[in-house]
């Protein structure tokens, strides 16, 4: 169960089990993640929580609905801050306390959670 308010959740397309070991791709988002958090670096959490260009969800390919681990079919990319910042913001429910359980799947696409 994720206990953090902030969390991240992202299913890329194709993105297979051993991914994060072989291509990397969201290796810089996840040290922007802990540059936001551990430094509190603005430019880093936009790269994580922003829409605009090169921020995660432009850079990364998210998986479509139908697609393994896509959570209750509709969720391919969540943000979730402790600010009560939700990206996007239609899937703010899922922020609360344990609600991400509910919908993260176990399948073979790449599931990236960063807490």
């Amino acid at each position: 169960m994720i206990s953090s308010p902030d969390k991240v959740f992202i299913n890329v397309h194709g993105a297979g089990h051993l991914e994060p070991n072989l291509y990397h791709s969201e290796g810089p988002f996840v040290a922007f993640f802990a540059r936001a958090f551990a430094l509190g670096d603005v430019a880093a959490r936009a790269k994580i929580y922003g829409e605009g260009a090169g921020s995660l969800q432009r850079t990364l390919e998210l998986a479509q609905p139908g697609d393994y681990n896509s959570g209750t079919d509709e969720v391919a990319f969540l943000a979730c801050s402790r600010d009560k910042t939700a990206v996007p913001q239609i899937f703010a429910s899922y922020c609360d306390q344990g609600k991400v359980d509910e919908f993260v799947g176990s399948t073979s696409e790449e599931v990236i959670i960063l807490e």
